[in-house]
């Protein structure tokens, strides 16, 4: 339909071209119009990508005149209206286009907007009943430029005619121009090349196929496949040669590729140990053809299963595996597929073999099945190989575990029931034992063991030097039996000794071990205690196997000295603290010997600040601050001068200022010292108030420390309640109406709040 259309608008007035884009959707209710705004850039982009059956245009613009816009199109479609809408000044331009082709023109005016309708309608309707030559040559430009495929034509010299963009981007040119002043001669990367191409398409008219390498414009070799043919005119001279370019250098170097795979595939399978066969499909597996590399894989000859039928494939398989092998075997044959399936096998020399066999049925045109034909391989290397990776995995995940435990636990007991639990699992055995070097007694304890029957285990110790264990720590020296009868028997001398020192519990007889081993658990040349493994049945003597366990016994050794690194620690960290907390201690004892007044003032205070404390949730390390901080409140007083805090009478104005700087006195004593930073606000802000109007700093609310906040209720009461030399002290009733009083002003109300109850529940004295 004609409604059913695609327009290009080319105008530089927005005016202009809204009334033309207006008129002609009027005219073409579902035409798609497209806009140039952007100038010559934009115009050769959609001349490039889009196809169009009208294009309405000024017939001057700022980058290009209406004659270039006109052959623009007509070269791009031959087929397309071309209409110009046009300023009165500018007919004479479209006249003269009218000659070059040009449809149709409308001069622009508010009035002519039907007839730039009827002009696009008489234009379209003339475009589309042109000679179906011009249609060819639309479709076929049309097509040109949008092939996938690089399209081209040359002369019978090789100078490039035309080219599609496809080919363009194959050859890496970036426009048609650049590639035509290259002749195509230059583009083989083998010039010899072309002269054989040439003469196959003069002999044939046309050659298809044909594999060559270009040169890109890059410096790039790629592979191509060319299909051509030679153009004459009437009387039969060649034109021109045209055909299609596809880059096939993906292609070519997978096929190279997939050639050199199946070479090797070849030699593989031609040297590939192992048994190839042709079987029945029955449960013997009854063999009509097997290789010599069978003797190889079995021990047993070929013949040996084709000439004696009482030996049968079956025979061989394990038979564990053989009921599994043979319904794998019939469930891919039952699909259609091919079945590949692992087993063992027993050898003609008594050894077990794990193989893999894969193969296939083999079926008449009727899709009867006629045999079994496959491969049989050693693969008893590749388990073992597994096997052993699977092992090794283990045991590193067993030693991070441990590792772990070592770094996220406390606890010796903890991290030994840890390694208890790795070492039964991962070495194999019955029991486990670890003993710890009490160096103080000279004895060697139990600290953990896992497997052992008889419950006097658990109070196995000993004089480092007794028994088996002692002996080991003692000697600092191994000890491995890993057949215990075999060891009884070829005993002599030292070993008699060893015998004997198994009695030394008598209860460790009667666990029935016939293998032992145990090592001293050691770091840096001192022995920590001991390990030992323990087995009811002779164990293999497997180098790897002991160098895991020796592995496992550093990591205990390592565990232990962690561990009463730890607690030495932690001991001397309480030591420390004891220290310091005895220091503050005298110190506050020396302000109470300097300032009688203040006399038992802090242990009281001190004992009253941590139940109020406590009320209010304050736990844990903050307590022990405000302990320290609580001894020390008053430290700054030691900056005050006697005759200012000794003084019996009033304080004066000026006394009272000197008075007032003992809580900065306070944070400057105590502020270089680490071990009471957290302890300092108690010193620095305990005359700070509630409403702000407290010192040294007026802080106001919670922006005062919960720790000065408590305890500033508390060195109130406790002041209120004492004698003074100027004042005898408040009875209680009269101390609490002022705390309360001060409630808000003084004091933080929830503060006031927890000392009330704390005092009416007796709590507080």
């Amino acid at each position: 339909m004609i409604n059913d259309i695609k327009i290009l608008l080319i105008d530089e007035c927005p005016g202009d071209r809204k009334r033309a884009a207006r008129a002609l959707k009027r005219a073409f209710s579902r035409a798609n119009i497209v806009q140039v705004k952007d100038g010559s850039e934009q115009f050769h982009e959609i001349l490039k990508e889009q196809c169009f059956d009208l294009v309405v245009s000024e017939s001057r613009l700022s980058w290009s005149c209406g004659q270039e816009v006109l052959e623009a199109v007509r070269s791009r479609w031959p087929g397309c209206a071309v209409i110009f809408y046009t300023a009165p000044e500018n007919e004479s331009a479209a006249i003269e286009a009218m000659h070059a082709g040009l449809d149709h023109y409308v001069l622009k005016s508010p009035r002519e907007n039907g007839s730039l309708a009827a002009a696009a309608r008489s234009a379209i309707w003339r475009a589309r009943t042109r000679s179906p030559e011009r249609d060819l040559v639309r479709t076929y430009n049309s097509m040109f430029s949008i092939a996938r495929v690089g399209l081209y034509r040359t002369t019978a010299q090789g100078q490039l005619i035309d080219a599609n963009d496809a080919l363009l981007e194959i050859l890496g040119y970036e426009d048609l121009e650049s590639l035509k002043n290259s002749s195509t001669l230059n583009l083989y990367a083998n010039p010899a090349d072309r002269a054989v191409w040439k003469d196959q398409v003069l002999q044939s008219g046309w050659r298809r196929g044909f594999e060559t390498r270009l040169q890109r414009k890059d410096g790039k070799i790629i592979w191509v496949r060319d299909s051509s043919r030679a153009v004459y005119d009437a009387g039969g001279n060649l034109l021109f040669f045209e055909g299609l370019l596809e880059d096939i250098t993906a292609l070519k170097e997978a096929r190279d590729a997939l050639v050199e795979s199946e070479r090797r595939l070849a030699s593989v399978i031609s040297n590939l140990p192992g048994a190839v066969y042709r079987c029945k499909n029955d449960r013997q597996w009854s063999m009509e053809y097997i290789s010599e590399g069978f003797f190889e894989l079995t021990q047993y000859h070929p013949e040996a299963l084709l000439d004696h039928p009482e030996l049968t494939y079956a025979d061989l398989i394990h038979d564990d595996d053989r009921e599994r092998v043979w319904e794998d075997i019939q469930r891919a044959l039952k699909s259609g597929s091919s079945y590949q399936v692992e087993y063992r096998i027993h050898t003609a020399d008594g050894h077990e073999k794990w193989v893999w066999e894969q193969g296939r049925g083999v079926f008449d045109e009727s899709g009867n099945l006629l045999a079994l034909e496959g491969m049989i391989t050693d693969i008893t290397q590749r388990v073992k190989a597994k096997q052993k990776i699977q092992q090794q995995y283990h045991r590193l995940a067993a030693l991070r575990k441990i590792d772990l435990s070592i770094t996220t636990n406390r606890d010796l007991s903890a991290v030994l029931e840890v390694f208890i639990d790795q070492v039964i699992n991962e070495l194999q055995v019955d029991a486990c034992a670890v003993l710890l070097v009490d160096r103080a007694r000279g004895w060697l304890e139990l600290a953990a063991e896992r497997g052992f029957r008889s419950p006097d285990v658990r109070k196995a110790a000993m004089p480092v030097g007794k028994g088996l264990s002692g002996l080991v720590a003692y000697e600092s020296r191994e000890l491995c039996i890993y057949n215990l009868s075999a060891f009884r028997k070829n005993s002599a001398g030292g070993d008699r000794d060893i015998l004997n020192r198994l009695g030394y519990f008598p209860w460790f007889l009667n666990e029935g071990f016939e293998a032992l081993i145990i090592v001293p658990l050691v770091t840096k040349d001192e022995v920590k205690g001991v390990l030992g493994v323990f087995n009811r049945t002779p164990l293999k003597q497997d180098p790897e196997w002991k160098e895991f366990l020796d592995a496992l016994a550093g990591q205990a050794a390592i565990a232990i000295e962690n561990a009463q690194l730890f607690e030495s620690l932690q001991r001397y960290s309480r030591e420390l603290a004891t220290a310091y907390d005895e220091t503050l201690v005298g110190w506050s004892r020396a302000l109470e010997l300097r300032d009688q007044e203040t006399e038992g003032h802090s242990r009281r205070v001190t004992e009253m600040t941590l139940e109020l404390a406590k009320a209010l949730g304050v736990s844990g390390e903050d307590l022990v601050h405000l302990y320290r901080g609580t001894l020390l409140h008053d430290i700054g007083k030691m900056g005050v001068p006697d005759n200012i805090l000794l003084k019996p009478g009033k304080l004066t104005d000026e006394e009272w200022e000197i008075m007032r700087r003992h809580p900065d006195y306070a944070y400057k004593m105590l502020a270089g010292i680490p071990f009471l930073q957290k302890a300092l606000d108690v010193p620095y802000c305990h005359h700070e108030k509630w409403d702000g109007s407290g010192y040294p700093r007026g802080l106001k609310g919670e922006e005062i420390p919960l720790s000065a906040r408590i305890f500033a209720v508390i060195d109130v009461w406790d002041a209120l309640c004492s004698d003074r030399p100027y004042r005898p002290a408040w009875s209680s009733e009269e101390a609490l109406q002022y705390i309360l009083d001060e409630s808000g002003k003084h004091f933080d109300p929830a503060v006031v709040q927890a000392f009330v109850k704390l005092l009416h529940n007796g709590k507080l004295s």
